[in-house]
């Protein structure tokens, strides 16, 4: 959003040379004394990219006539500076200069009641040497101060060549407004966006260059380099090239703080990274580090019967850690579906637990509480201004402060479209902005949602035991497209379908429920769990509703354990010495000690 009309401020075209330069003298003076820090020098440091924006750019800069004045749209720190810089290179300005006045800083320094004459005279300073080109960067601070806007406006409607920027950052209240007025004055969008990680590669090595650290620490190719490639990863907060300028200062000061002089190497910059990120520094040396088969095994240990599942997720979260797949987007989308507990809910867990060791990496979303379409904020936030803004979003904020993360949407089917519109822009650009304004790094977490949409059908077909995925997918498919957009559907890697439970299953989930429960109390009351192989079989034996899952048949073996040796360490706690054997006979639980 560009406030360059105003260097057309108010000097008119016929004023005489002689009275054109008292002005210009007159404004010098008062632009020294009272403003000099609003004109902006552009940078003088070696301009990298840009090449096909700066000539598109040039192109309106020198048709103003025909309507065309550059609106430069970026967010903070991408580079909008820099790219006016490499236009008043090109030979065709080379005798005209481009002159920046920072609305932001003019507003910030300048007391109200001297805005407006402030700026007059900044303007017209600019407007009085007709070579000058006029560059109003943060345009949305002028075009939302009501002492200024008027005044503003008429520079807008005259026939000069301007150029303004504006920073897309939400928390700028009325930006669309500010967006709807400027286009009254022929200001054309123009979006800045990222330069590739090679470019950005250049452009850090010139700024350590030419900004000498004061802490005499250098860092060497390998480490910027390095810097660059994770800063893109692990930060998406900010825009390149600053967020890897961010990314080598802060290296270089804890480099400084824990060895004085010296040289940050790649080492160090890993190490830096894994801190602040989070992330196990073994696995930012090598991304590919990522063991299918232990992951398999292991989760195989805990979630009885869906192999198949099983498989599928490992598969996905290995093409992510080779590069195979789009980085920018989450690590892996599923869809899990199938009736309640046959372990959708169990096999997200141990996802998390496996890929982050760490319980606190887990976020559950429940659908069935997300209805109405105002329930929204409480996923990413209250609005600016309303009560529990602070708070921030139940899926948002966990994001903010760990990107790492599992998160699982159960019954998706349940949840408000605006829900399912919210996922949209997740899944496509791996990031989202919440209520405050600040953006969301979603790209380092995995999304899993859950249905139990043809639960039944799946359930009335066990029978048949439909083991080919594409017979299942048949199946459910249908159902699927009349509960979720095809838009949404098509967002999935991977939509997972779940075997229910059978009878033969039961001795497995037995076994690993009990060994959930001998580890529960080993931890919480020092006692060490066994049983004997009849009591896996009694109950496995026990009358129970299969289409319950395997949630309600671990509820039934909790609820006999708990209650037998709630009675034995109450009523024998003495006797009992941190073990207790658990068997059966005659068809009854005996505790042994």
């Amino acid at each position: 959003m560009s406030l360059i009309s105003s260097v057309e401020s108010g000097v008119e075209r016929d004023l005489r040379p002689r009275k054109r330069r008292r002005l210009r003298r007159a404004c010098e003076e008062r632009v020294e004394r009272e403003a000099v820090t609003i004109l902006k020098a552009l940078p003088s440091k070696q301009m990298i990219g840009r090449e096909k924006e700066a000539f598109e750019v040039l192109s309106m800069i020198l048709q103003p006539k025909e309507g065309m004045r550059p609106l430069l749209i970026g967010p903070r720190g991408i580079g909008k500076e820099s790219l006016i810089a490499k236009v008043s290179k090109a030979p065709a300005l080379k005798n005209r200069k481009i002159v920046t006045i920072d609305c932001h800083e003019l507003i910030a320094q300048t007391p109200n009641d001297e805005l407006l004459k402030t700026f007059q005279t900044l303007a017209e300073y600019v407007y009085a040497d007709q070579k000058q080109i006029l560059y109003l960067q943060n345009i949305e601070k002028l075009m939302l101060c009501d002492s200024l806007t008027e005044y503003a406006q008429t520079i807008f409607k005259r026939p000069i060549p301007l150029i303004g920027s504006i920073s897309d950052d939400p928390k700028e209240e009325k930006i669309q407004t500010v967006q709807k007025l400027l286009s009254k004055y022929s200001f054309v969008p123009y979006s800045v966006n990222e330069l590739p990680i090679e470019d950005v590669q250049e452009i850090v090595r010139d700024y350590v260059t030419r900004n000498p650290i004061d802490l005499k620490v250098d860092i060497d190719d390998d480490a910027i380099d390095c810097a660059v490639k994770l800063a893109d990863k692990y930060e998406r907060r900010s825009p390149f090239p600053m967020k890897a300028i961010h990314l080598i200062q802060g290296c270089i000061s804890r480099y400084f703080l824990s060895h004085g002089q010296g040289c940050v190497t790649q080492e160090e910059v890993l190490e830096y990274v894994s801190t602040i990120a989070k992330v196990p520094a073994d696995d930012l040396k090598d991304a590919t580090v990522f063991d299918e088969k232990k992951f398999i095994q292991r989760i195989k240990g805990n979630i009885v019967g869906q192999d198949h599942a099983i498989r599928i997720v490992a598969d996905r979260i290995c093409s992510y850690r080779l590069g195979l797949l789009d980085l920018n987007r989450p690590w892996g989308v599923f869809l899990f579906v199938g009736s309640t507990g046959v372990g959708k809910t169990e096999l997200s867990k141990n996802i998390a637990s496996f890929l982050f060791n760490d319980k606190n990496k887990f976020i559950r979303i429940d659908g069935s509480e997300y209805k109405e379409s105002h329930t929204v904020s409480n996923l990413i936030g209250a609005p600016l201004g309303y009560e529990g803004n602070e708070i921030g979003g139940l899926l948002t904020e966990p994001l903010l402060q760990d990107p790492r993360k599992v998160v699982l949407i159960d019954e998706l089917e349940k949840a408000h479209p605006d829900v399912q519109k919210l996922l949209l822009q997740i899944l496509d650009s791996g990031t989202i902005l919440d209520r405050r304004g600040k953006r969301v790094d979603c790209s380092q977490a995995i999304f899993i949602m859950t249905s139990n949409i043809g639960s039944d059908t799946l359930f009335d077909l066990a029978g048949e035991r439909l083991t080919k995925e594409e017979e299942v997918l048949n199946v459910l498919n249908p159902l699927l497209v009349k509960a979720f957009s095809p838009e949404l559907c098509n967002r999935f890697d991977a939509i997972v379908p779940f075997q229910p439970l059978t009878k033969k299953l039961l001795p497995k989930v037995a076994k690993v429920h009990l060994q959930r429960i001998k580890k529960r109390l080993q931890e919480q009351a020092a006692i060490e769990l066994h049983w004997t192989q009849a009591l896996v079989d009694h109950f496995a034996r026990e009358d129970f509703d299969l289409r319950f899952g395997m949630r309600g048949f671990c509820r039934k073996i909790d609820n006999l354990m708990t209650s037998l040796i709630k009675d034995v360490v109450r009523s024998e706690r003495e006797r009992v010495k941190g073990k207790l054997i658990i068997s059966v006979q005659d068809d009854e639980l005996v505790v042994r000690y």
